[in-house]
């Protein structure tokens, strides 16, 4: 089945849990926990997620084949790109979608810290690899935990902004 309208919902709804829970961990700071890194990692899928929102499609897999020889399908999404980085996903977006994101970059808190979205997305790009296993790669290298947590905001709220974009 051809997508028909991006963002697919399902994928933002999840990525606003991640989203929640980075929150929550940045609210509570727990004590006697290295909450940075799950911080991290949670607020990074979240982008990598809002992004992929754009970038997924519905689909239907045979579910139960009946006596008479008809078939039930499940309807899931599936994302058609499979990466992590977020410069790699908003590469991916269509255009008329980038364009309506950039519009809205434009006035938001984040312009005043980086000339346009993809420097935002670029100085953060790998924090989801970087910060998932801190006890191999050397920790998250990316900048402040604030800024991750504004393009995080940022998309959701820019998401819910723009609203469904139907394909032709």
């Amino acid at each position: 089945m051809a997508r028909n309208s991006l963002p697919q919902m399902h994928v933002v709804t999840t990525a606003n849990a991640f989203a929640k829970t980075g929150e929550l961990l940045l609210e509570e700071r727990p004590e006697g926990t290295d909450w940075l890194y799950p911080f991290v990692v949670n607020v990074a899928l979240s982008i990598e997620l809002y992004l992929k929102s754009y970038l997924a499609e519905e689909d239907l897999i045979p579910f139960l084949v009946h006596e008479d020889g008809s078939t039930t399908y499940q309807r899931f999404t599936k994302c058609i790109a499979h990466d992590h980085r977020f410069d790699k996903l908003y590469a991916k977006i269509p255009a008329h979608i980038k364009s309506k994101i950039e519009s809205e970059f434009r006035g938001s808190l984040l312009k005043q810290k980086f000339p346009a979205f993809e420097d935002a997305l670029n100085k953060f790009s790998n924090s989801f690899v970087e910060a998932r296993y801190p006890y191999e790669k050397g920790g998250f290298k990316g900048g402040w935990i604030s800024d991750l947590m504004n393009i995080s905001v940022f998309l959701k709220n820019t998401i819910f902004k723009i609203g469904e974009i139907r394909d032709a």
